[in-house]
């Protein structure tokens, strides 16, 4: 479904020259900028439908990317109607906020960078000092703790599996290889309870990125920036520091760059003291190992054959992972 405007209407009113759309929002480039507009569809999980929480959602999500990446995150610019036109002025009936942000060259995507072994230890180095710089900016609050505790994460990865099951099985993953990854990784799970309260007694449950895979950090003038944000929802915005990690070096497994990815995780860790970070992150990289794969495995079934390749990818890295729980 489109926004609720004209898209040619829209790419006018910004001086946009190109357009693109996700699941979620509406994309509109112009040379310098992007401008992002939710919508109006209900996710289940979401719903933008009603005006009123697309705003406070938007809203949210700007928020809290400027707080992640300042220098990439624009405005929160409201769309108007004034006279029967759209308008940028502040003059009319507001319809609709845009996330205005910097444009981003996709040469400096990271998993471009990646794929084709372009990745540094000094640009190693940068992303975990940006991490941990970032992971600063959200201390944790009174009540943050719940979203850390074994039932919580216990929930988490049920869910997680439950969307396999409807989206990988038969898909990219057989029966016989689902039950496996049920199996072993809930056995696995059941081990890791008491280190999962020690995290929660450390402190270490606050507000976090929550989508840090590879292809949501850029590179630009050899600076890394954190772009998107999970969206605002509490059950997906506030966990442990190690979800982040365990997204982006799972990332940097998947494409072979495994030495990268130990010096990210020790980096990290140097910096935020974290002594207890190096026994959890196995769980969350088989977490996002499998995210990744129904990811991979949706977009297979919306009829998307390049998604193969990916979905390849994490089933190999994520059958590696249970093999070392």
């Amino acid at each position: 479904m489109p926004t609720l405007f004209n898209s040619k209407e829209v790419k006018k009113l910004f001086g946009a020259n190109s357009r693109s759309e996700t699941n979620i929002s509406e994309l509109f480039f112009t040379p310098k900028y992007v401008y992002k507009i939710k919508k109006p569809v209900d996710l289940g999980f979401a719903d933008f439908t009603k005006p009123e929480e697309r705003f406070r959602l938007t809203k949210a999500e700007y928020i809290i990317n400027k707080k992640f990446s300042p220098k990439i995150y624009i405005d929160l610019v409201a769309i108007r109607e004034h006279k029967g036109r759209l308008t940028l002025t502040n003059k009319g009936r507001i319809l609709e906020y845009a996330i205005k942000m910097k444009k981003l060259s996709q040469k400096g995507w990271l998993a471009l960078l990646l794929k084709n072994k372009d990745v540094s230890e000094k640009l190693t180095i940068k992303i975990a000092d940006m991490i941990a710089k970032a992971h600063s900016k959200f201390p944790p609050q009174k009540g943050d703790s719940k979203y850390g505790n074994p039932k919580a994460i216990k929930k988490n990865w049920e869910e997680t599996l439950s969307l396999l099951e409807n989206d990988a099985l038969g898909i990219t993953l057989t029966n016989l290889e689902f039950q496996r990854l049920r199996r072993l990784s809930i056995l696995y799970l059941k081990r890791l309870m008491p280190l999962f309260m020690k995290r929660v007694k450390e402190n270490k449950i606050q507000r976090i990125h929550g989508d840090l895979h590879s292809e949501n950090i850029f590179v630009g003038n050899k600076i890394p920036y954190i772009t998107d944000a999970i969206l605002p929802i509490p059950e997906w915005e506030f966990g442990d520091i190690a979800i982040d990690i365990g997204a982006i070096t799972m990332d940097f497994d998947a494409y072979n760059q495994r030495k990268l990815s130990d010096t990210l995780l020790a980096e990290y860790t140097k910096r935020t003291k974290d002594s207890s970070l190096k026994e959890a992150i196995l769980f969350y990289k088989i977490y996002w190992a499998a995210i990744r794969l129904w990811v991979s495995s949706a977009a297979i079934k919306q009829g998307k054959r390049e998604a193969r390749k990916k979905a390849n990818r994490y089933k190999k890295i994520l059958f590696d992972y249970l093999n070392r729980s």
